[in-house]
């Protein structure tokens, strides 16, 4: 039979195992947003932050970007907007987030690069410290943008990491 210090010791073992897994795990699903698709998708979900709607343009876009609405606080309204579901993802070219939520859609994020970053983006830098250091993400709600690395943004891909009965749910992109 453990002595009582034997026991407290394997506890302490058991939830530094845990944590380093909890770690990985969210290292593996951060690394696996960020590495680049095998196949290029030639469409994606953008949001518009003065129509509040979701539009479909060219994923090879790098946002901000104009948008027919015009400037929303004097920069640029077209944002990326990441939908995720568990189930097959429907249209939702031209819906709300609400809408989009009714239809099954759980709203990850916004994203967007800041301006030098995304002038060396359009100028062909590929360069992955262009790509992590100038993005800046936010909650559709939130009104601050912010690196990826913050605690804020963590905690949003990770709801994103357990959404379906403790699985990541499927990116929604257009057909």
């Amino acid at each position: 039979m453990p002595s009582e210090s034997d026991s407290s010791q394997l506890r302490k073992i058991l939830t530094v195992c845990v944590c380093l897994l909890v770690i990985g795990g969210a290292a593996f699903f951060i690394f696996r947003l960020m590495q680049p698709r095998q196949e290029p998708i030639p469409n994606a979900y953008f949001f518009d932050l003065n129509t509040k709607k979701i539009f479909v343009d060219t994923a090879s876009k790098f946002a901000p970007f104009t948008t027919a609405s015009g400037p929303f606080e004097n920069e640029p309204a077209g944002v990326r907007v990441f939908l995720f579901s568990c189930s097959p993802c429907p249209n939702f070219d031209g819906k709300t987030l609400e809408e989009a939520q009714a239809l099954g859609a759980t709203v990850g994020w916004l994203e967007r690069y800041n301006a030098e970053a995304k002038a060396k983006l359009e100028a062909g830098d590929r360069n992955p410290e262009v790509l992590i250091e100038g993005l800046q993400m936010r909650t559709p709600t939130g009104t601050r943008w912010q690196s990826p690395g913050t605690r804020e943004s963590l905690t949003i891909r990770d709801a994103v990491a357990r959404l379906c009965a403790g699985l990541p749910g499927k990116v929604c992109n257009p057909d």
